[in-house]
């Protein structure tokens, strides 16, 4: 595309069924560096499409820098949706895992014969969703933790005051900051719960209690969610947006630790965005194209996000626009290591999970 850069990489796919099997989707992920050469990726899997009951958290392991990966282990599984599966490690082989789980009941229940023909809804979940009583859905809907022991096992879930694709990040005082949309429970709400402004949340104890730092200022011109944040090496903190209608990303930036934020700023089409601090001390922004050429770009800074190298392709051949949510870790070597979701051909019904690797290039 026209003023566009491209990365060189390899492609993989980390778990992808093509259109084997009904419940082969699987969308939102993240990943996260447990040590040298081990990597834990996670994403909503075994569903039927976008929408649907069935979704699950589940992950995948690597111990060869994302050469091979184990099969899916399934670590989560309500009886409504559950979605955007984020990750951090948090040292000593621990991760946290959030995610949040949707009522998708006035979502579904009004689909006509003619979407169940189509190839987006493959089958009638009416029969399922009339199912769940509200209080079954209310014991179950909002934004929730676990964590992951260096054993391996999965604590019990815990509710998050906030939701975002990607998850928390560590700080360099070992404690966890979440810049991501205020989660409030309402049945009889598409989806079982809103989501608020877009706040910061810190906690010092693994996930297990959050305290409210701050909020980003949401003008009256647009809509704000899918965030996540950034710690910059003079203490600063680096945020970015999804912003709707328009699918963009905007930027905020927080001189005071999180309790104040400046107005959210535009940065580039496409979203939602991940970031890293690569070793070099480039900020690496990861995001999703929908638009002409669909697929995954990157964006770089050398000096702490107030300017920026933008729309880098990583790749540009996914056959529709249900893709993206790119998260990107660095490896051991410096290289970096990209996961995301899209259709690995024309013509499949499922996403797949997928990886890219690639060096930093020159810009």
């Amino acid at each position: 595309m026209k003023n566009c850069k491209r990365i060189r990489a390899q492609h993989g796919i980390i778990c992808g069924y093509g259109n084997d099997t009904l419940f082969g989707y699987f969308g939102w992920p993240s990943v996260c560096r447990l040590g040298e050469h081990e990597l834990l990726a996670a994403a909503s899997g075994f569903r039927t499409g976008h929408v649907d009951p069935f979704g699950k958290s589940v992950c995948f392991r690597s111990e060869d820098d994302g050469k091979t990966w184990s099969a899916p282990l399934i670590v989560n599984d309500t009886p409504v949706d559950d979605r955007d599966t984020g990750l951090v490690a948090i040292g000593g082989g621990r991760a946290l895992l959030t995610w949040f789980a949707s009522d998708t009941r006035g979502i579904l229940a009004d689909k006509t014969k003619a979407h169940l023909k189509s190839r987006r809804y493959r089958m009638d979940f009416n029969p399922i969703v009339s199912l769940w009583d509200d209080a079954t859905v209310a014991a179950n809907v909002g934004a929730f933790t676990r964590m992951r022991t260096e054993r391996g096992v999965w604590s019990p879930r815990r509710p998050s005051p906030v939701s975002a694709p990607h998850g928390p990040i560590l700080r360099r005082d070992g404690t966890l900051l979440y810049l991501g949309s205020e989660c409030r429970h309402e049945l009889g709400n598409a989806g079982g719960i809103r989501m608020g402004d877009i706040i910061a949340v810190a906690s010092g104890d693994a996930g297990d209690n959050w305290t409210k730092l701050g909020s980003v200022p949401n003008p009256d011109e647009g809509k704000f969610y899918e965030a996540h944040a950034l710690e910059l090496p003079n203490g600063e903190l680096l945020g970015a947006i999804r912003h709707q209608p328009d699918f963009s990303i905007h930027l905020t930036r927080s001189v005071d630790g999180g309790k104040t934020w400046e107005k959210p700023e535009f940065l580039v089409a496409g979203s939602p965005p991940s970031l890293l601090l690569h070793s070099s001390g480039t900020v690496v922004m990861s995001y999703g194209w929908r638009g002409e050429d669909p697929g995954q770009r990157i964006a770089f800074s050398r000096d702490g996000g107030k300017t920026w190298s933008l729309d880098w392709i990583l790749r540009d051949d996914g056959p529709d626009g249900d893709l993206g949510y790119p998260s990107t870790v660095e490896l051991a070597d410096g290289t970096l290591y990209t996961v995301y979701y899209q259709k690995a051909h024309e013509g499949d019904l499922n996403c797949a999970l997928m990886a890219s690797r690639w060096e930093l290039p020159e810009f």
